[in-house]
């Protein structure tokens, strides 16, 4: 009996290879976090309108808790096993099992030590009546928002444990189904859940007006916060599994494989990831903290606090491109570990080309009709966030481009940049959101989120290209940029944006934006190739090339700048 034929992600054993691997992530991991940004989406056209602003605000709170204790909790492990696992994988793979196995055991142990210690505090501090959020009339128990946040924090401690394995492993397909799972089942569990705890106290909010008991209740703050412990502990049985059949490591293995000073190496490492990990999550939330406590001062009103809230989460969107940093830890890892500066070169840009590719519509996107996006998703109670959206998306779009690059410094053994550009960078952020909120009030916050995302990823940007010589071609930004003018300029100018009209205008966008891509040389032939042998891993040979015969077809229907390069 023939042995079955290697899929794309099982390859790797020289250049070819290697190179189609991480085009193959990267496009599954664009493609699968795109999806995952759906229901993302989906949440946040229903949760405004479920907490109301008030809530609203809260909630954002609760979510940065939940993020920034998550980095603080993992001490950067995560990063450190996607980074030795490829590294001794070829010459002593023994090593890489070492690695992987004290990684879970860690992980798993600082999980349960937080949910048990993190329970008992918040349950003594809400004995002594230290837990309550009150501005005005309204006064909430933060009790159930605590120990929601609490358990989806060990929850998605577990789910990394596993998951940082398979990327180590760089089973980048893998990686890229159990965000996604993280993501769907999290977004909807939290949709769910909500609707449920307010039809259970009677209270149900989509109306037009929501009575004064309704902020009585925190029971559906903690039931949205609660959603991410459900899907992290969904995405963790779905790593299990995908462990599991791989046959990588065995469960005893995890238990029995043991190496003298391997968890110092880890944590070592893991120490200085985590001042930039957990810097990033600090950065990304800190406004919603600091608006969040606003109202408390006295210098703006609970719902413009909410107002805020609700125009940092739409300015999200850029997020899509965060799953290409798992791509390209492990693949720069290798390369850096065997010498490999040509293949260093070619992964700086490909990150880079395909970062863009997402990011540059979106904020064209968000230009030609970002406010109308939120108006008509959001509700009318939100019309008053106008520009913001828009503005904040220039800001998360550098950030999440540090954070792309600060996993490449990670697979370098660089971690140390990355935590000095983001000290740098959340101390840029938090003086421009004290000030710009003190002179124009909740609006003002944005001009911190401007000055983070700048700030940290020139000084990533500039270090790589200086102490690696990593450089970008102008056919880089060229495509993309040019792709986005004319669809912006058509959905600013000729389309309606009213509700029934923004699916439309979104999908107008996105394909006069593909089509323009391709005019302008954006996807290349090996672009093709590579999805061809990625949809024969996954769907067989007959169906992929049935597929791929009828994109390149397509292709060829249109002329394509060839970019000359080098």
């Amino acid at each position: 009996m023939d042995k079955k034929e290697k899929t794309i992600f099982e390859k790797g054993e020289n250049h070819e290879e290697k190179i189609s691997r991480v085009i193959a992530g990267s496009g599954i991991s664009l493609a699968l976090g795109a999806t995952g940004g759906v229901f993302y989406f989906i949440l946040f056209i229903l949760l405004p309108r479920l907490l109301r602003p008030e809530k609203m605000g809260v909630y954002g709170a609760f979510s940065a808790i939940f993020w920034i204790g998550w980095a603080l909790l993992s001490m950067g492990i995560p990063q450190a096993m996607a980074k030795y696992i490829p590294e001794h994988l070829v010459a002593a793979p023994k090593k890489s099992k070492l690695v992987a196995a004290q990684g879970v055991r860690l992980l798993h142990l600082l999980g349960i030590v937080a949910l048990v210690g993190g329970t008992g505090i918040v349950c003594y501090l809400s004995s002594q009546g230290k837990i309550i959020y009150a501005h005005g009339e309204i006064v909430l128990s933060l009790l159930l928002p605590s120990i929601a946040a609490i358990v989806a924090i060990c929850g998605i401690q577990l789910f990394w444990s596993i998951n940082s394995v398979l990327q180590g492993y760089q089973r980048l397909d893998l990686v890229a189904k159990t965000n996604l799972a993280f993501m769907s089942i999290g977004s909807l569990s939290a949709i769910a859940l909500v609707v449920v705890s307010q039809l259970g106290y009677g209270i149900f909010s989509l109306g037009k007006n929501a009575p004064l008991e309704f902020y009585n209740y925190s029971i559906d703050i903690a039931s949205a916060v609660f959603g991410f412990a459900v899907g992290s502990f969904a995405a963790y049985l779905l790593a299990l599994f995908y462990l599991k059949r791989l046959e990588i490591m065995n469960l005893k293995e995890f238990f029995t494989l043991k190496s003298h000073g391997l968890s110092t190496k880890i944590v070592m490492f893991g120490g200085l990831a985590t001042l930039g990990n957990l810097g990033y999550m600090i950065g990304l939330n800190l406004d919603l903290v600091v608006v969040g406590f606003l109202p408390h001062l006295g210098i703006i009103g609970s719902a413009e606090a909410g107002l805020y809230s609700t125009a940092h989460f739409y300015a999200l969107a850029p997020m899509i491109i965060i799953p290409l940093a798992f791509t390209f830890l492990p693949a720069v890892s290798e390369a850096h570990a065997n010498s490999d500066q040509g293949l260093l070169n070619k992964y700086f840009g490909y990150a880079f080309r395909y970062a863009l590719s997402v990011i540059i519509p979106i904020l064209f996107a968000y230009a030609a009709m970002g406010k109308e996006l939120v108006v008509g998703l959001a509700g009318a109670n939100y019309a008053e966030i106008g520009w913001m959206p828009c503005a904040m998306a220039i800001g998360t779009s550098l950030f999440f481009m540090f954070y792309l690059l600060m996993y490449m410094l990670f697979g370098l053994g660089k971690p140390s940049v990355a935590a000095l550009a983001i000290l740098v960078g959340i101390s840029l952020e938090l003086m421009g959101i004290v000030i710009g909120s003190l002179y124009v009030g909740y609006k003002g916050a944005v001009f911190g989120f401007l000055l983070l995302g700048l700030s940290t990823f020139a000084i990533t940007f500039g270090y790589l290209h200086r102490k690696y010589e990593l450089k970008l071609h102008y056919s880089t930004f060229l495509p993309p940029l040019g792709a986005s003018v004319p669809p912006a300029l058509i959905v600013y100018f000729l389309m309606p944006k009213t509700p029934p009209w923004l699916l439309v205008d979104i999908l107008l966008f996105a394909l006069i934006y593909y089509i323009f891509l391709i005019l302008l040389g954006g996807i290349e032939g090996r672009d093709l190739t590579v999805l061809r042998r990625w949809l024969a891993s996954i769907t067989g040979k007959k169906i992929a090339d049935k597929v791929s015969n009828f994109g390149e077809k397509l292709a060829k229907l249109l002329p394509s700048i060839k970019w000359q390069k080098n």
